[in-house]
């Protein structure tokens, strides 16, 4: 692969240990769902925390989709320049953690919840800049890869 001054490209997965590291350092990515014949993708802000990806959102038309079919995937770039750059994309089941269900689920909520509190301030608190952000969501990964995309030097 080359750019557009024809130098070569680099392309080289990522290790488990570099996927997490950037998934932890950013707090932007893109959600990809299906639902029937429609695929969307959206943005959100989320929080890497204790291998699950956590976020908050409002409800919609995404949530209704995501009813009916809870396997997403996720996706997280770090942009240095045209042509260096890492990307991870994560793929796996998304959990709507409500206030009821049982033992685990509310454990699950108070993770997600002290995470996001850590990661966004004033999250989930008066004033919250996003109040209609009522819907805590965990994505468990089953897989994760990663590529870095690296100009390299002609040899």
């Amino acid at each position: 692969m080359t750019n557009a001054n024809n130098q070569p490209l680099k392309v080289v997965p990522m290790s488990e240990a570099a996927c997490e590291e950037l998934l932890a350092r950013k707090h932007i990515g893109r959600l990809a769902f299906s639902f029937q014949d429609h695929v969307d993708v959206q943005p959100l802000t989320y929080v890497f925390r204790d291998r699950w990806i956590f976020g908050r959102t409002s409800d919609g038309a995404k949530l209704a989709a995501l009813r009916h079919n809870r396997w997403v995937a996720f996706q997280v770039d770090e942009i240095r320049d045209d042509w260096n750059c890492d990307s991870v994309v994560v793929r796996g089941g998304i959990h709507l953690i409500g206030e009821g269900g049982g033992a685990e689920d509310r454990r699950l909520r108070e993770k997600a919840i002290e995470a996001l509190k850590d990661a966004i301030p004033g999250a989930l608190e008066d004033p919250d800049a996003a109040p209609h952000r009522t819907v805590i969501f965990g994505i468990a990964p089953h897989e994760v890869a990663g590529r870095s995309v690296r100009l390299r030097p002609v040899e």
